[in-house]
C-alpha cells in the first residue's frame, strides 16, 4: 500500500490535514500487538509530512487522547459473509431508495428494506449499522442529504446509533458522529442532534387569548352575555 492509502485520505499538501488522518489511523493500530503495523503507519505519516514540507510530530504525538480515555470499546465480531452478502443487497435497495426524491422521505420505503428477512439475517444488523452510517454522514453535507427527522429517528432506533455511540466513534471521524447524532455531552446524552426534537412551545395562555386580565373578568362576561340573549327572547316573545 502506498502512504496516501495506509494515511486513509487523498494526496495533500496540507499538514494538519496529515496530522489528523495519522491521529485516526492511530485508533485502530496498537504498536505493542502489532508492531509492523504501526511502523507502516508511522512511516507513511512521516513521508506525507516531508513532501507537505512539514517536520513529523514525536512518536508520542496522538497518545495523549488514547492514555486520557483508556476504557475500551468492544466492537462487533467480524461478520460472516453471508451476512455481508445479504447487507449489500439491503444497501444497494436502501440507495436507491435514497437517490429517488420522491421515495427518499417515505418511511414505509425504509422500514420495507430494513424489516425484511434479509435484514433480520444473522449479524446483519451490525454490517447495516456501520454501512448506513457511513452512507449517511457522507451525504449530510448536502441539502439533499438530509433526511425526515422520523426517518433518522426511525434508523437511529433500528440499528442502534445512539446505544452504540462508542463504536461509531471508534469507527468514524469525531465531525462526522457529530453531525448524525449531535455533540456528546458529560452526562452521555447528545446535544443539537438532528434525532433530537425539542418539545413543542407551552403557550401558557391557550393560544393567541389576550393576557393580562383579572381572572375571572372572562367568565363574568360570558354570564352578561348570556342574560342578554335571555332577557331579548323573553321580550321579544312579549310582543
Amino acid at each position: 500500500m502506498n502512504t496516501w492509502s495506509i494515511l486513509g485520505i487523498d494526496r495533500t499538501q496540507d499538514p494538519e490535514a496529515i496530522e489528523s488522518a495519522y491521529e485516526y489511523q492511530l485508533r485502530f493500530v496498537d504498536p505493542d500487538t502489532d508492531p509492523d503495523a504501526y511502523r507502516a503507519l508511522r512511516r507513511a505519516y512521516e513521508n506525507a509530512m516531508q513532501e507537505a514540507g512539514a517536520a513529523p510530530q514525536d512518536e508520542d504525538f496522538g497518545a495523549e487522547e488514547e492514555d486520557a480515555s483508556p476504557e475500551t470499546v468492544e466492537m462487533p465480531p467480524p461478520p460472516s459473509q453471508e451476512a455481508e452478502i445479504h447487507a449489500g443487497q439491503v444497501m444497494t435497495e436502501l440507495e436507491t431508495v435514497f437517490s429517488n426524491p420522491g421515495w427518499r422521505d417515505d418511511i414505509r420505503r425504509w422500514r420495507a428494506q430494513l424489516e425484511g428477512e434479509k435484514a433480520h439475517k444473522s449479524g446483519v444488523t451490525e454490517v447495516l449499522r456501520f454501512r448506513v452510517f457511513e452512507f449517511l454522514s457522507r451525504q449530510a453535507t448536502s441539502e439533499d442529504g438530509v433526511l425526515h427527522s422520523d426517518i433518522m429517528e426511525y434508523l437511529d432506533e433500528r440499528l442502534g446509533w445512539h446505544a452504540n455511540r462508542r463504536q461509531l466513534e471508534k469507527a468514524f471521524p469525531q465531525n462526522r458522529v457529530d453531525a448524525i447524532l449531535g455533540e456528546a455531552t458529560p452526562s452521555g446524552h447528545s446535544a443539537s442532534s438532528p434525532l433530537d426534537i425539542g418539545p413543542f412551545p407551552d403557550s401558557g395562555n391557550g393560544g393567541d387569548l389576550p393576557q393580562g386580565l383579572p381572572k375571572g373578568i372572562g367568565f363574568a362576561l360570558i354570564g352578561w352575555v348570556v342574560i342578554l340573549m335571555i332577557l331579548t327572547i323573553l321580550f321579544g316573545g312579549m310582543r
